[in-house]
């Protein structure tokens, strides 16, 4: 087990106290891993040998904690968990309250689970004869729990029975699921158990039958390469940021090692043919790409920030300048300044803010210390190797600042969310092209693009808009979110292309009306550089039936207001 500190053990209490609503748990109690009962258990400890860090004291006392822990089961307890439970079983018929249930921040779940360990006579405490008489009261289902644990163990094995049979019992890895089961989480659920003492003989044997190894040798790579995997599996790249943390490991500059290491630029590891096989296997390209090259911390400020105002873009160049994250409704842009690359930049920095400032922009920056503030920019510090738990109070600071908005905010929860929002606004499938089209609407004025038309870095643009279109109007497979929409036509989208060169068509025709009195022109008349002539020649064959398309009534009014004459022969 991994060494970590004791503000690591509190970022986990934290967020233990979110998901919960109390830290006062089992001694054996694990989260994320970490034996976080027993870290528990010894500030207790601490505290009644030789008293604990007032700072520390006070910390975990504003989590709630329960100094003597003896005392969980007291009556007072008791009485007010019953209420709770009856309360239930008036509203659900039955007392079959899962683990996880909790009321008003009160956990009822794991309450009720260890008043029936008290009853089979597994638990730490016993219930005194007025509790049971309580508990008889409502029809307690003491065994319900049991009963559900050994339904759901069935099911499980039978699952893992069958993927072993297929695949090999050796290929289930932490991450694994089958038939929408995470049976790889469930097989380490019976190591440990294993581990603990708690599997039962019956158990043992018929998983050791199937062939569960239940002690393989796990070392640091095939854990860390499990994590890739899950990744893998819920995003089909492993663009990752460096900064991403997954379950209290770093997984962004993990992979980032493996490609340093294969590329040549690491030379104290090596990497085995098998382990290479393993990380192409799950998607992996050994030059990064994509979002790989965008922080996590910008990556996931854009994401909540897109919650509160959803024409929120990234890598904006509006104003000859790049900003991260730009909202263009109110002129707002952030920025993130790593230590890194921004020791050098601070001249730049500031002209940056200066551009901003002239432009009417308020622009915040995110600075990671011992990065001073810059000239003119609203500034917030945060440290290079940041936790989930931190980033999150972060962000919940700065839009609660700046926005006025309390939002919940959780990193760990909405991980993966992050990187699919940010991959599918800045991916090439999508807004790299939008951001060329930008740049084309820039210099012409128009997203009138030709069909093959490429633009200078070599992408298919012309035929990148004419998808768009087909997309926005159902006729090809795709869709465009409102937010594609809104930044397509603040740059001048054009969705019905005929319809609009009509339109223009006519404007001319109505121009040279309103100069010559008429619509008498030659089949090759040249008009403001328009082929006037063709285009007049094409509607009254239209009119007429000569032509494919028949003219529409209103169209044909709206030209014989500007003295369309449909039955001429002129040369």
């Amino acid at each position: 087990m991994k060494y970590i500190r004791w503000d690591e053990y509190y970022d986990l209490a934290e967020e233990l106290f979110e998901t919960l609503g109390t830290i006062n748990v089992p001694a054996r109690f694990e989260y994320k891993g970490y034996p976080f009962g027993d870290w528990i258990s010894r500030q207790r400890g601490i505290e009644r040998k030789s008293g604990l860090n007032p700072a520390r004291k006070k910390k975990l006392e504003a989590l709630g904690i329960a100094w003597d822990g003896r005392k969980d089961n007291s009556s007072k307890k008791f009485l007010k968990m019953y209420s709770l439970l009856t309360a239930y079983k008036n509203q659900f018929g039955d007392t079959r309250v899962p683990q996880t249930y909790t009321v008003d921040g009160l956990d009822l779940g794991g309450w009720t689970a260890s008043i029936r360990e008290a009853l089979r006579g597994t638990g730490r405490k016993a219930l005194t004869l007025e509790q049971k008489a309580l508990l008889d009261k409502i029809g307690f289902e003491a065994n319900w729990y049991q009963e559900n644990i050994t339904a759901s163990w069935e099911a499980y094995y039978s699952l893992v029975k069958e993927y072993a049979e297929k695949y090999g019992i050796e290929k289930i890895i932490e991450s694994t699921t089958y038939k929408e089961k995470n049976i790889g989480n469930w097989i380490h659920t019976q190591r440990t158990s294993y581990k603990n003492g708690t599997l039962t003989t019956e158990r043992y044997t018929r998983l050791y039958q199937i062939g569960l190894n239940f002690t393989p040798s796990v070392g640091k790579w095939d854990k860390a390469f499990s994590l890739a995997q899950l990744y893998f599996n819920e995003l089909h790249n492993l663009d990752i940021p460096n900064d991403f943390i997954v379950q209290n490991f770093n997984l962004g500059r993990w992979i980032s090692n493996q490609r340093q290491i294969y590329n040549g630029t690491r030379t104290d590891m090596k990497l085995s043919a098998e382990q290479i096989q393993k990380l192409e296997s799950i998607g992996m390209l050994w030059k990064a790409t994509g979002a790989g090259n965008t922080s996590f911390l910008e990556q996931a400020f854009l994401f909540y920030i897109r919650k509160i105002h959803p024409d929120t873009v990234t890598r904006d160049i509006s104003y000859g300048i790049e900003l991260d994250v730009y909202i263009p409704s109110i002129k707002f842009a952030l920025e993130y300044d790593g230590s890194h690359w921004h020791k050098e930049k601070v001249e730049k920095d500031n002209q940056k803010d200066a551009i901003c400032m002239n432009s009417g922009v308020r622009l915040i920056r995110i600075r990671e210390t011992p990065l001073p503030n810059t000239a003119s920019a609203v500034c917030y510090s945060t440290v290079c190797h940041h936790s989930n738990t931190t980033l999150s109070a972060l962000i919940e600071k700065v839009l609660y600042e700046q926005f006025g908005i309390q939002l919940n905010v959780d990193v760990s929860r909405d991980s993966f969310d992050i990187i699919k929002d940010f991959q599918h606004l800045s991916g090439s499938s999508w807004y790299e092209s939008y951001l060329e089209a930008k740049q084309y609407y820039f210099e012409h004025n128009s997203l009138m693009i030709p069909a093959a038309y490429i633009s200078p870095t070599g992408k298919k643009l012309g035929s990148w808009i004419q998808s768009q279109r087909g997309a926005y109007k159902g006729t090809t497979c795709g869709h465009l979110s409102s937010n594609e929409v809104q930044l397509l036509e603040s740059i001048g989208m054009v969705w019905d292309v005929r319809d609009y060169m009509l339109n223009q068509y006519y404007q001319i025709a109505k121009q040279y009306f309103n100069e010559y009195g008429n619509l008498l022109v030659k089949r090759n008349c040249i008009y403001h550089g328009v082929k006037l002539g063709r285009w007049i020649n094409s509607q009254r064959n239209s009119h007429n039936l000569i032509g494919r398309r028949n003219l529409s009534e209103d169209r044909a009014k709206k030209l014989e207001a500007i003295g369309m004459v449909w039955n001429t022969q002129i040369p």
